[in-house]
This record gives C-alpha cells, sequence and structure tokens, in this order.
C-alpha cells in the first residue's frame, strides 16, 4: 500500500495510523454480522476470555 498502489477494505481496529498511507472512512460500506455459539454453562477459560474480547467495543484512538 505505501509504494503508491493498493487499496483495502479493512476495519477500523485495524489500521494503522502513518504518514505514507492515507485512509478514509466508508459512509454505508460493507457490513458483516457475525456470531458465536457457546455454552452457557461452565464454560472453558479459553472460551470466557474469547468471549470477552468478541463482546468488547473497538475505540477510535
Amino acid at each position: 500500500m505505501s509504494r503508491g498502489v493498493g487499496i483495502a477494505l479493512l476495519p477500523p481496529a485495524t489500521v494503522e495510523r502513518r504518514a505514507d498511507v492515507t485512509a478514509v472512512a466508508l459512509i454505508d460500506g460493507p457490513r458483516r454480522v457475525e456470531a458465536m455459539a457457546y455454552r452457557d454453562f461452565n464454560p472453558s477459560p479459553a472460551a470466557a476470555v474469547f468471549r470477552e474480547l468478541l463482546t468488547q467495543t473497538p475505540t477510535d484512538e
């Protein structure tokens, strides 16, 4: 991208702010809905952490 060619659609949380790369926010851009199925009773520690990560809302810096 920083070589002057290329276009990519990236989630806002993954865009690194750099002087040599221009990021343009899309209004009404593509959306994707994802789901996670899990047992609410006695989830494994890994599943509990993963669920916590998925339910966090990314914030703009």
